[in-house]
């Protein structure tokens, strides 16, 4: 059965609607345009049942992301050194694997607010990106991530398309109509963004190593900020960059290393939450996390007392520490759950964080 109650529904409904048009038609099996209506609606059933069935129930989805946690980055690896014999290489079928519990896990619904709706038709740059596909992940449950042709110390440049990124780092071409309702004319814009399920398209192969990201919501396929021909100008005078600054500077770095190092992603982004939230929340004592279409996202903050945090200061800084729960793995990050699958406990008192340059 589906996961979707939502979903199980508008399957019930179209499954019945088809039922009703099939026996509607019955009488007229000698006309030639209602046999073909027949046999359209027939197989529309078939299709209805196969899409039903897609949806995997929690023990099975938990399984397959466990198998592909396990063997992702060594197997990503060793597709990235290999010269030859990419096409017959287990990492494509880790992929697709991948790709369909992504979609099969994905909402059927979204809550956008309407305000972002053609709200970047003018273009945007990296701080837009980070704002408003920032909502937009935290309303749909996935990441959605802009894909820009480099990096400097100028910030993210260049062509720049939108795509959406799995948990375990591999973008999705961006489907459906997000796109067009982010970047068109209020007058030509869809009046929704559509199912986050529809958003998901092919894998972008030509993305699997990505050489920069900012540990939020963009991306780089080529990284210049160390290149020695680099003609960006290097800031002269400024203050020393705040431990925030650094530890996204560390966590953009890690993401975009040859080799990565899930260990150190991990490492990184408990420190940064356990920073964002002691500077906004300094009462949070513990973060509840649970799995949610495919990623760590935030479900409540607590005091010491086990009381939930639910004010507005609580419940926004729960969306804005989206882009770092999201690289979470539950075991390497050490999270606690009675049962292995979520919901799961973060101790914020016990993160290890780096100490400032004296």
């Amino acid at each position: 059965m589906s996961n979707h109650p939502t979903q199980t529904t508008e399957i019930a409904d179209m499954e019945q609607a088809l039922t009703d048009f099939e026996r509607a038609c019955t009488d007229g099996l000698g006309d030639d345009e209602h046999a073909a209506a027949v046999e359209l609606a027939r197989e529309a059933e078939g299709l209805l049942a196969s899409y039903q069935r897609k949806v995997p129930d929690t023990t099975v989805a938990n399984a397959l992301r466990s198998v592909l946690s396990y063997n992702w980055n060594d197997e990503r690896r060793d597709y990235l050194e290999q010269a030859e014999g990419r096409d017959r290489h287990i990492f494509g079928d880790l992929s697709a694997v991948a790709r369909w519990l992504d979609i099969a896990s994905a909402p059927t619904t979204c809550s956008a607010p309407a305000e972002l709706r053609s709200r970047l038709v003018d273009g945007y740059d990296s701080d837009q990106i980070t704002s408003v596909l920032g909502q937009i992940s935290a309303a749909s449950g996935l990441a959605v991530v802009c894909l820009w042709n480099y990096v400097d110390n100028f910030g993210f440049g260049g062509d720049s398309d939108f795509r959406i990124l799995s948990p375990h780092g591999q973008l999705y071409y961006l489907d459906g109509d997000l796109s067009d309702w982010l970047t068109d004319t209020p007058d030509h814009a869809p009046a929704h963004p559509g199912s986050p399920a529809s958003w998901i398209g092919g894998i972008d192969t030509d993305a699997i190593d990505i050489a920069g990201g900012d540990g939020r919501h963009s991306l780089a396929r080529e990284n210049r900020l160390n290149r020695s021909d680099d003609t960006s100008p290097t800031p002269r005078g400024t203050a020393a960059p705040s431990r925030a600054e650094r530890l996204d500077q560390q966590l953009a770095e890690a993401i975009a290393a040859p080799k990565r190092d899930d260990a150190r992603i991990n490492t990184l982004s408990l420190q940064r939450i356990a920073e964002y939230l002691t500077n906004t929340v300094p009462a949070a004592h513990t973060l509840e996390l649970d799995w949610d279409q495919g990623g760590l996202i935030a479900k409540a903050l607590r005091d010491a007392t086990g009381s939930v945090l639910d004010g507005d200061i609580a419940k926004d800084a729960m969306t804005e520490i989206f882009p770092w729960t999201w690289n979470l793995n539950p075991r390497l990050a050490g999270l606690v759950t009675d049962n292995g699958h979520g919901p799961f406990l973060l101790n914020l008192t016990q993160i290890a964080t780096p100490r400032r340059a004296s």
